[in-house]
C-alpha cells in the first residue's frame, strides 16, 4: 500500500479546502520570512555601510537626516559646510582619517558623489575596468549603476540638480565621462557615481573658469600635510570621520558642537535608533504571523478531524485487511505534512516575490537581493513539516478509539 499516494489523493479529494488551508498557512509563513529577510538584508546592509565610519559632520539639522544622506544616500543634505572649517577639524589629533563628500547632483536617479581618490579605500572598492578619475570631468561608476544604466568606459552624460530620476534640470554645459567602473562591494558604493570634489564645484560654476581641468591641483584629502588655499570660500556637504582612539568618541563630538557651526552625528547611535524603530514594527508583524500560523495549524487539524467522519469506513477496511494503527496514523501525518509543505513553498515564493517588488519599486530598498536564501528558511521548512505532522495528532486519537468491526457492520 502506497501511503504517500493515498495521502496525496485525500488532499486532492477536497481541493478547495486544501487550497484554503495552504494559503492560510502560506500567509503566516510568508509574513514571518518576509520580516526576517527584510531585517537580515536591510540591517546587514546598513551595518556594512556604517562600518569604518565613526562620525559624520555636516551642517546643522537632523542627526538622522545627516546619517541617511551621507552614509546611506537616501535623504537630502542638511546643507553645506565651509571647506576651511572642515579642514581645521580634520587636523584634530584624535582624528585618524577623514573622507570629504560633496553632494547635490545625480544622473538617472543615481547620486553623484564628489570626493577624493581615498574613497575607494574607504568603501573597500576596487577598479574593475578603467581607472580612477584624474580629470575634473571624469567619473567612476558603482557596479550596480553601470549594470542598470548599461554604461561602459568613455560613455558620457550630463548630471541633473537634485536626486529625482525625473528631474529635467540638467547641466548641459558640463559633460561627464566614465573613466572607470568599480567591482561589486555589496555596499551603498555600488549605487553611487564618484567624481572629484572640484567637479561638483565646476558643474555649478557655469561662468567661472577659475577651476582647471585636473583634480591634481589641490589635494582635498584634508589630512595632515594637505593645504586648503587661504581665503577659500568653497563648501562641501560633509566629512566622514574615523577616530584615532576610543577617546575621540568623547572629544570630537563635543569639540564640533562647542567650537564650530557644524553638527556631528554618530552612525552607530542612529543605526541603533533605526533598529529600535524597525524592531517594534517587526515584532508586531511577527506576532501577527505567528497567530496566523497557529490558526492555520488548528484549521488543518480541525479539517482532518472532520474528514475522519467521512473516512471511517475506508480506514476500517484498511484496518481489517492488515493495516495497523501506525499505517493509518502515517496516512494522516503525511497528509498534514503535504498541506504544511505546500503552505511553506507558497509562503517562500510569496516572500521572494515581495522582495523583488520592493527592490524594484522602492529606491531605498533597491539593494535587496531577491533570491538570497538564509538559514532561517531551512529551519522554517523543518518547522512546517513538524507542525504538519503535529496537526494529525488529534485525528489519530479518534482512529485509536474506533471499533472497526462496528463501523464495517453498520455499512
Amino acid at each position: 500500500m502506497n501511503l504517500v499516494y493515498l495521502s496525496y489523493r485525500y488532499v486532492l479529494h477536497k481541493p478547495l479546502q486544501s487550497i484554503l488551508h495552504i494559503l492560510l498557512f502560506a500567509l503566516g509563513i510568508g509574513l514571518m520570512l518576509l520580516v526576517f529577510q527584510f531585517s537580515e538584508q536591510v540591517l546587514g546592509q546598513a551595518r556594512r555601510n556604517v562600518q569604518g565610519t565613526d562620525l559624520v559632520v555636516g551642517a546643522k539639522g537632523s542627526p538622522l537626516q545627516l546619517i541617511l544622506c551621507n552614509i546611506f544616500h537616501v535623504d537630502f543634505p542638511t546643507g553645506n559646510i565651509p571647506l576651511q572649517e572642515a579642514d581645521r577639524l580634520a587636523k584634530h589629533p584624535q582624528i585618524e582619517d577623514v573622507l570629504p563628500l560633496a553632494l547635490g547632483d545625480s544622473y538617472q536617479g543615481y547620486r553623484l558623489v564628489g570626493t577624493t581618490m581615498h574613497a575607494l579605500e574607504w568603501y573597500g572598492a576596487k577598479i574593475e575596468q578603467g581607472s580612477i578619475f584624474k580629470n575634473v570631468n571624469e567619473v567612476v561608476l558603482g557596479a550596480k549603476v553601470a549594470e542598470k544604466l548599461g554604461m561602459t568606459l568613455k560613455d558620457g552624460f550630463h548630471s541633473s540638480h537634485g536626486f529625482s530620476p525625473e528631474n529635467a534640470d540638467s547641466h548641459e554645459h558640463f559633460h561627464f565621462k566614465v573613466s572607470g567602473i568599480l567591482s561589486k562591494t555589496h555596499t551603498v558604493a555600488d549605487e553611487l557615481i564618484f567624481c572629484g570634489i572640484p567637479a561638483i564645484w565646476k558643474v555649478h560654476d557655469e561662468h567661472n573658469e577659475s577651476l582647471t581641468d585636473t583634480v591634481e591641483y589641490v589635494k582635498y584629502d584634508l589630512l595632515p600635510g594637505s593645504r586648503v588655499p587661504a581665503g577659500s570660500d568653497r563648501e562641501i556637504t560633509s566629512l566622514l570621520i574615523k577616530y584615532r582612539s576610543p577617546r575621540g568618541a568623547l572629544q570630537i563630538p563635543r569639540y564640533v558642537n562647542a567650537n564650530t557651526n557644524m553638527q556631528s552625528a554618530s552612525p552607530a547611535f542612529e543605526l541603533a535608533r533605526i533598529q529600535n524603530i524597525l524592531g517594534t514594527s517587526s515584532k508586531a508583524i511577527q506576532y501577527l504571523a505567528i497567530a496566523i500560523v497557529v490558526i492555520a495549524i488548528l484549521s488543518i487539524a480541525f479539517n482532518m478531524y472532520n474528514a475522519m467522519q467521512q473516512r471511517q469506513y475506508d480506514l476500517a477496511v484498511m484496518y481489517s485487511i492488515g493495516a495497523g494503527f501506525r499505517s493509518l496514523y502515517a496516512v494522516l501525518v503525511i497528509e498534514g505534512m503535504i498541506l504544511a509543505l505546500g503552505g511553506f513553498v507558497t509562503g517562500l515564493l510569496f516572500t521572494h516575490l515581495a522582495i523583488a517588488y520592493l527592490a524594484g519599486e522602492v529606491e531605498a530598498l533597491s539593494m535587496l537581493n531577491t533570491w538570497k536564501f538564509v538559514d532561517m528558511e531551512f529551519y522554517t521548512a523543518i518547522f512546517s513539516l513538524f507542525v504538519g505532522a503535529l496537526s494529525a495528532f488529534i485525528p489519530a486519537l479518534k482512529i485509536r478509539r474506533q471499533n472497526s468491526a462496528t463501523i464495517l457492520a453498520s455499512g
